[in-house]
């Protein structure tokens, strides 16, 4: 029972934590890894209820559970590789399109966060570096949504940044874009996807 309780609880949070997250942050790709905290949620919730409750409507699936499972956990990897490959895609080529007037912009804030993850080989610092810089004599400040290992830029000094001039607060820095990162992310996880569905449905 206290089992039962613990991974309703913990889906419950992820749940939350993402129904949180999602409200409190602008929408954008950026920030599209927080919709997986729901989708967890609800799953894990899902499947606690479905096998400690007698429902005939669910008996199919928990005679099943093995193959199910497993196609499902395929299907979300085939899933989110290809929003990331296409988010990814998107992405860059609105920031090339949009993002085209150059303005020198200064490093205020490294966003500097220690990760739990370190060790002797990784420093564990994460970085969200946040610029200052004008437009039309209208200051404005950009921050990268995204908390990375990327070697950050060095605190007061002066780059070059790309904004979009229609909307200045949008902003692009090749140096620092995640793009690659999220298009690598997405390929593997379309291949694990594929790779594995094929094994499951037909091997």
């Amino acid at each position: 029972m206290f089992s039962t309780v613990f991974l309703f609880v913990v889906g419950l949070l992820f749940f939350v934590a993402g129904i949180l997250g999602i409200c409190t942050n602008k929408r954008s790709l950026e920030n599209a890894p927080l919709f997986l905290f729901p989708i967890v949620g609800a799953g894990i919730m899902f499947f606690t209820i479905m096998f400690n409750c007698k429902i005939p409507a669910l008996k199919m699936i928990q005679d099943n559970i093995d193959s199910i499972f497993s196609t499902c956990v395929m299907l979300f990897c085939f899933c989110v590789g290809l929003a990331l490959v296409l988010g990814s895609i998107y992405d860059k080529k609105y920031k090339t399109e949009h993002c085209t007037y150059p303005v020198e912009a200064i490093c205020i804030d490294l966003g500097e966060d220690s990760s739990s993850m370190s060790s002797d080989s990784v420093s564990g610092h994460l970085y969200s570096p946040s610029w200052k810089y004008t437009f039309h004599e209208k200051e404005y400040i950009y921050k990268s949504n995204i908390s990375s290992t990327i070697t950050p830029p060095e605190l007061g000094e002066i780059y070059t940044i790309f904004i979009d001039p229609s909307d200045p607060e949008k902003a692009w820095i090749p140096r620092y874009s995640h793009n690659g990162n999220f298009l690598f992310i997405g390929i593997i996880a379309l291949i694990i996807g594929a790779v594995g569905g094929y094994a499951v449905l037909f091997l």
